[in-house]
């Protein structure tokens, strides 16, 4: 399912590097806007670790995986 998914993006995907800061499932994404040709894209990254999620939003980015340092970084200053 949905949650054996995004572990896979983690362990085997486009996520691999978020898996040190402990993060157990992700999924990056992209969304065309504009009437550019080609257009421009929004990307953005989900990520979570037990009960925390995070989303990351890039207005204009290329790939979700640009999110990575800055879901890493707030992981590291994160204190629950």
């Amino acid at each position: 399912g949905l949650k054996t998914e995004m572990a896979a993006v983690v362990s085997q995907g486009s996520g691999r590097r978020l898996a040190p800061a402990g993060v157990q499932y992700a999924k990056t994404g992209t969304a065309e806007f504009g009437t550019e040709t080609p257009p421009k894209t929004h990307a953005w990254m989900v990520a979570g670790k037990g009960n925390l999620a995070i989303a990351f939003y890039i207005e204009e980015g290329a790939h979700g995986t640009e999110s990575i340092p800055y879901i890493t970084d707030f992981l590291k200053r994160y204190v629950p």
